[in-house]
């Protein structure tokens, strides 16, 4: 008996609960923050942001025109002197991983879920460009390890790529690009921020930045970068 009195306030409590929810808990979704999007969302946002971390005023300016001496600073002027802050180049680093990679590697993985492959030809054009961007930044970086998994199983400790491998992972990744746009016409179309749509153009940037990361690696590997160049000039 004891214990019928000690479960009764349990189960009215459980079924208070249950008779109370009535949808509420919906009411704890943002709908303006979705957890999930599609690659129309998706790529665009990556695609804008790759571009305004590596070419925008920030980086250009601070991290190259000053160092050209191109420009000059009254404020922060560490890096006129040659002397990078840290919190600077940390967070062009992480934002990159954390910002447009990861927007560009799940829009590719959704595109490949969908069975639309052509959807998944202009992230990795753009993902290209950015870890291209990088590693002549930086050298050795996260490439194979990086942006993998979810929030249980992510790995924070990603290793360190040796470049080459990380051109050939490029190379790679723009030669598949190539591959699936090869005869599409349209792709994207309203949500393209850079090409307005058009695959072809998505297309020849994808193989100009084959014949560029060739180049780059040919004083290191010239059969290889040989190899590399003829298909992009010829795709």
């Amino acid at each position: 008996m004891k214990t019928t009195y000690k479960m009764g306030p349990v189960v009215a409590l459980a079924l208070l609960a249950g008779a109370c929810d009535e949808g509420l808990t919906e009411l704890n979704k943002n709908p303006n923050a979705p957890e999930e999007v599609t690659p129309q969302l998706l790529f665009p946002q990556g695609a804008v942001a790759a571009i305004d971390l590596f070419r925008g005023a920030d980086f250009d300016l601070t991290f190259t025109s000053l160092w050209a001496q191109h420009i000059a600073k009254i404020q922060y002027t560490e890096e006129d002197r040659y002397a990078i802050r840290v919190d600077a180049i940390n967070g062009w680093f992480r934002n990159a991983y954390a910002g447009p990679l990861q927007d560009l590697t799940t829009t590719v993985e959704q595109a490949e879920d969908l069975n639309q492959p052509a959807l998944a030809g202009p992230a990795l054009v753009m993902k290209s460009w950015t870890y291209g961007a990088m590693t002549d930044t930086w050298g050795d970086i996260p490439y194979s390890e990086a942006n993998q998994g979810n929030a249980e199983t992510i790995n924070i400790t990603p290793k360190y790529d040796a470049q080459k491998d990380i051109y050939a992972g490029i190379l790679n990744d723009l030669s598949r690009a190539n591959t699936v746009l090869t005869g599409v016409t349209t792709v994207y179309s309203g949500p393209d921020p850079i090409y307005g749509g058009d695959a072809g153009k998505w297309r020849r940037f994808a193989n100009s930045l084959r014949m560029r990361y060739a180049m780059r690696m040919s004083d290191a590997d010239p059969a290889g970068a040989r190899t590399a160049f003829i298909p992009a000039f010829n795709p």
